[in-house]
C-alpha cells in the first residue's frame, strides 16, 4: 500500500510504502508549471474568482500533486507541481483549463515551467527591497 502527501510549499513530496515486509520512504521531484495572469482591463483577481474553483478541481483530479495561488503586484500567479511532466500537457487540454485560459487577454497571460517568475526556480520569488551590493 502506498500512502502519499503533499508536502509544505517548496518542499519535495515524501512518498511511503512497504517493500519486501519494510517501510521504505521515497522523494519524488515535482516539475513545477506556473500561470500567470496580469492585471488588464479588469483586475487579474477577478478572474482568479472566477476560474479558481474549476482550476482546482483540474488539477486536483489530474495528477497534481501541489498547488498554490499567490497574489501579486502586478496580479495573481496559480503554480502546480505534477510528478510528470506530460500531466501538464494534458491538463491544459482540459476543458475547463482551456476556457479559463481563454478568458485571459493574451498580452496579460504567462504560462512557464517554473516557480515564482522565472525559469526552474525552486522557491517562489520573495517580496522585498533588493540587496545593495
Amino acid at each position: 500500500m502506498d500512502h502519499r502527501s503533499t508536502a509544505p510549499f517548496g518542499m519535495p513530496i515524501r512518498s511511503t510504502g512497504w517493500s519486501g515486509g519494510r517501510n521504505v520512504a521515497h522523494i519524488v521531484e515535482l516539475s513545477w508549471w506556473s500561470i500567470e495572469v496580469r492585471d488588464g482591463e479588469y483586475p487579474a483577481r477577478q478572474w482568479r474568482d472566477a476560474h479558481s474553483a474549476a482550476l482546482i478541481e483540474s488539477t486536483v483530479t489530474h495528477g497534481a500533486r501541489d498547488w498554490s495561488w499567490r497574489s501579486e503586484d502586478l496580479g495573481v500567479v496559480f503554480e502546480i507541481g505534477f510528478v510528470d511532466a506530460d500531466d501538464l500537457q494534458r491538463f491544459r487540454r482540459l476543458p475547463a483549463v482551456v476556457a479559463a485560459l481563454d478568458a485571459v487577454a493574451s498580452h496579460s497571460l504567462y504560462v512557464y515551467r517554473g516557480r515564482g517568475g522565472s525559469a526552474g526556480a525552486a522557491e517562489p520569488r520573495r517580496q522585498g527591497p533588493l540587496p545593495v551590493a
